[in-house]
This record gives structure tokens, C-alpha cells and sequence, in this order.
């Protein structure tokens, strides 16, 4: 049996397990970020804004557009179709906006047949690339993203690398594994060890 066939006859056999796994993770994430506000922070609109080079005065009409008064009613496909929205944010919007895009990649991305059953979406590409600062190729943009990250709290943390996590069940070549790479780069400290176990007997290479 080769690691594709290995892999896909995995996903197949605890198809049913993901899926309860995925949608109480998304119970968790409602829960442990439903009191955080983007009170100060660069919203979705005026970061497009940013990305296009615009004005102060169109920053301030971007945001004066904003209705939202919880994360929980973002709408990503809207604001953000390109997935490149979440580069020119701050920490207070990262924090915001990040568990909208958890939400919606793990609702969108997950695929029902087992042998497509990697997340794959623009919302989740670029989610977890925002999330590995190690990954950025200049030591000045690495730490501008990780600085995205000072404002979340333990229990947040643990959510994020959960998420990474279940990214990396889910596929079926270690090369998609960039969720991995984030994970052992920024987030593995906040996985419970028994959860790191289970992944690294899954991918074991990866973790070498």
C-alpha cells in the first residue's frame, strides 16, 4: 500500500469521527472568542483599502461602512473573496476577524468524499499562511505578523493550534501539510499533548 492509498483509506475510516471533530471545534471557537470586539481595530473594508494604497479619507469611509457588532457576522466571502484582506489588519483586527475565518474554512473547505477531504480554499490557504510567521521570507515582516498574534489569550491559542491541527489530519500528501509548518513554528506549545501524539503518529516524518 503506498502513503496515498495508506492516507486515503485513514480519512475514509474516520471520515465520521472529523466530522463530529470538525463541527465541535467550531462549538469551541464560537465559545472561547465570543466576547472579543474589534473596539480600535483596522476592519475588513479599510484593510482592502490599505491593500490599494487609498487615501486616510477612504480608510475612514471603509470603515464607516462596517455594520457588524459581533465576528460571528462577517461575511468573508463578501469582504474578503481574494483572502488577502487579513494581511493588513492589526493585532486587534487579527484577533477579531481570525475566528470568522476558522468558522468559515472549516464549513467550506471541508469536503464531504474522503479522497478530497483536505481543506482547501482561499479562506484557508491564507489562513494558515497568516498564521506561520516563520514563513515570511524578510525577518521585519516575520515579526510584523507575529506581532498579530500578541493579543490572544491561552485559551485562543489552544483553539488556533487545534485548527492547524485538524488541517493536517485531513490531508493526504505530507507536502500539503503547511498547517504542520505553522503549527511546529508558532503554535505547537498551546496543543495538548495528547492531540500532538495523535498527529505525530499520523505524519511522523514531519516531526523528525
Amino acid at each position: 500500500m503506498t502513503d496515498y492509498e495508506f492516507h486515503i483509506k485513514r480519512l475514509e475510516q474516520s471520515h465520521i469521527n472529523l466530522v463530529g471533530r470538525r463541527d465541535r471545534l467550531i462549538d469551541q471557537i464560537n465559545s472561547i472568542f465570543s466576547n472579543v470586539t474589534r473596539i480600535g481595530g483596522i476592519s475588513l473594508r479599510e484593510a482592502s483599502v490599505i491593500d490599494d494604497y487609498g487615501t486616510d479619507e477612504e480608510r475612514a469611509e471603509a470603515r464607516s461602512l462596517e455594520t457588524d457588532t459581533h465576528w460571528s457576522e462577517v461575511d468573508i466571502q463578501e469582504l474578503d473573496p481574494g483572502g488577502s484582506c487579513m494581511s493588513f489588519v492589526d493585532p486587534i483586527g487579527y484577533r477579531y476577524y481570525l475566528p470568522a475565518y476558522m468558522i468559515y474554512s472549516l464549513r467550506n473547505a471541508f469536503v464531504d468524499y474522503p479522497e478530497s477531504s483536505n481543506l482547501n480554499c482561499n479562506a484557508m490557504d491564507t489562513t494558515i499562511y497568516g498564521l506561520n510567521a516563520s514563513g515570511y521570507d524578510s525577518k521585519d515582516l516575520c515579526e510584523h505578523v507575529r506581532n498579530k498574534y500578541t493579543n490572544f489569550t491561552q485559551e485562543e491559542r489552544t483553539c488556533i493550534a487545534r485548527f492547524l491541527a485538524f488541517d493536517a489530519e485531513c490531508v493526504v500528501y505530507e507536502d500539503e501539510t503547511d498547517s504542520i509548518d505553522a503549527l511546529k513554528n508558532e503554535w505547537i506549545g498551546s496543543l495538548p499533548y495528547s492531540e500532538l501524539n495523535h498527529l505525530q503518529s499520523i505524519w511522523p516524518s514531519a516531526f523528525s
